[in-house]
């Protein structure tokens, strides 16, 4: 959280991109409330039940927003790119 903190001082992205170790409600929730796209897997680990999701921020968007519809092929996209 401390780097994205240090990195969200220097400027802000429409989008932050990380691995799936980056796969936390913590740092999507604070992205998200920034204003920023948090673009990492979905990495469904300690869970009996995983989502049918490929990216956490589909699940976080759907969840707190009724507004802001994202493209998994955008996500896609972003992440490769």
């Amino acid at each position: 959280m401390r780097v994205t903190g240090d990195a969200l001082a220097v400027a802000k992205p429409m989008w932050m991109l990380g691995d799936s170790a980056y796969d936390t409600l913590d740092w999507h929730d604070h992205l998200l409330a920034a204003g920023v796209v948090p673009v990492t897997p979905y990495n469904p680990r300690n869970t009996d039940n995983p989502k049918d999701i490929e990216y956490r921020v589909e699940d976080r968007i759907e969840e707190h927003s009724e507004d802001v519809q994202l493209k998994q092929p955008t996500l896609d996209e972003t992440y490769n790119r």
